[in-house]
């Protein structure tokens, strides 16, 4: 299911972005702060470029690029 970014509150969408970025993290991205790939990932949001998924049988969620986004979750 796509949550729009726009419904979370502040707090709530930060807090998202800042687990995501963390759990994403790569060997080959240490060099980069994780406020800096927040931000990134923040504006892909904003440029409607990526998505939240949300998977309510494991309450667990991702971000994606909007084009990765499968059929099924489009609606």
């Amino acid at each position: 299911m796509i949550i729009p970014h726009t419904e979370l509150s502040e707090d709530a969408l930060s807090g998202l972005i800042e687990a995501f970025v963390s759990r994403e993290i790569e060997v080959s991205d240490l060099h980069v702060s994780l406020e800096s790939k927040a931000a990134y990932v923040r504006r892909l949001l904003d440029d409607g470029k990526a998505v939240i998924l949300f998977e309510p049988r494991d309450e667990s969620f991702t971000i994606v690029f909007k084009e990765d986004v499968p059929n099924t979750e489009q609606s």
